[in-house]
């Protein structure tokens, strides 16, 4: 056996449980901590992984919660890394583990999920209670909630998110017991920073005006550390240099990662990840 495998039967734990799991995951999860001690173990070899993803890496403490948080709903330790991610502040879910915590729950009786032309629906029925309920989220929607404008997956999977519109809020409203409360990472990424909408009320509330971020000053270009972080997730997410080329050019007529603007820079972010998070083609 070599030295490598040897430190690293020294460091895992034995398998044993911190949270008793609820949901069909307890029978497929292999890793389950006992008390803080291994908890603390597993977060330190999990962070150190390169298959966690990138707010994971070398944050055992953000490890540590994910998994405690992803227990009380019913994951497994490695499906909430997947699973959970904190946008703007929040934890919240993909769509698609979303519907995979109620589904496992038993307590959901049937879905239906379709779109029209300019509109998704979700029709949901929980057992035990007496009418079906239904989400429809349409362009309408979207563009009072000033989405339709902004670059990235609503211009480019504008079903999807419709989809996943639709779909968040019906189960947040017929599941709350399931979910806890949390929201969908596709929901959260479209919100506004709250940082940012304080600094905006606080600057409105000295000077009588709206705080509105200059477009034409050199430092609105970001900086050569952002340079290097989106270079880092394009290479963890797999995505080509030639594939990112082309988003930029076609969405902000721009060739060179040096003239991204700061304005741009979270939602070329959300682009990367969410390449690896679509599920098919909605049409």
């Amino acid at each position: 056996m070599s030295e490598a495998m040897k430190a690293i039967q020294e460091e895992t734990p034995k398998v044993t449980e911190l949270v008793p799991m609820h949901s069909a995951y307890q029978k497929m999860s292999i890793v389950r901590p006992r008390n803080i001690d291994e908890l603390l173990k597993i977060a330190q070899i999990f962070s150190r992984s390169d298959l966690v993803p990138r707010e994971y890496k070398g944050k055992p403490e953000n490890v540590v919660l994910a998994i405690q948080m992803g227990s009380e709903l019913g994951l497994a330790p490695l499906q909430a890394l997947q699973n959970i991610a904190v946008i703007n502040g929040r934890p919240c879910l993909w769509g698609d583990a979303m519907l995979a915590l109620v589904q496992a729950s038993g307590k959901l009786e049937y879905i239906r999920e379709w779109t029209e032309e300019k509109s998704a629906h979700c029709v949901i029925k929980r057992k035990g209670y007496p009418e079906e309920y239904e989400k429809i989220f349409s362009d309408e929607d979207a563009q009072r909630a000033g989405l339709l404008q902004k670059p990235g997956p609503w211009q480019e999977y504008r079903d999807r998110q419709r989809q996943m519109r639709a779909r968040s809020f019906a189960l947040r409203d017929q599941f709350a017991d399931v979910l806890r409360g949390l929201s969908s990472i596709e929901e959260v990424q479209d919100s506004p920073d709250p940082e940012m909408q304080n600094v905006s009320r606080q600057f409105k509330k000295m000077t009588g005006k709206t705080l509105i971020p200059s477009t034409k000053s050199e430092n609105d270009l970001i900086t050569e550390e952002e340079r290097h972080r989106l270079d880092q997730l394009r290479e963890a997410e797999g995505i080509s240099i030639e594939a990112i080329k082309a988003y930029l050019k076609d969405t902000y007529n721009i060739t060179h990662s040096r003239q991204i603007k700061k304005s741009d820079y979270s939602s070329i972010c959300d682009w990367l990840l969410m390449q690896n998070h679509q599920v098919g083609n909605v049409k």
